[in-house]
């Protein structure tokens, strides 16, 4: 049931990523896990001024990071890490 599935939890997670590679709607993050990539279409980047290689970023989501799968988070919003 959705009730027990943990991709259907609202609360909010993050994880940093360092920036290895950008497109126009999705970047690549190479973080402690491995390499992820996430779509930056219809999310909060109010708090992303840069967006080059090597840039930190941090990502809000909910739902399950597994990895390097991120089939089952909704990604929130994307913010710049100093």
């Amino acid at each position: 049931p959705i009730a027990k599935d943990k991709a259907f939890d609202k609360t909010p997670h993050s994880i940093i990523g360092t920036v290895k590679d950008g497109a126009m709607m999705s970047v690549t993050l190479t973080t402690s896990n491995g390499d992820i990539t996430v779509r930056r279409l219809g999310i909060d980047t109010t708090k992303l001024s840069s967006l080059k290689i090597g840039d930190r970023i941090k990502v809000t989501y909910t739902g399950i990071i597994n990895g390097t799968d991120t089939t089952r988070a909704f990604i929130i919003k994307l913010e710049n890490v100093s």
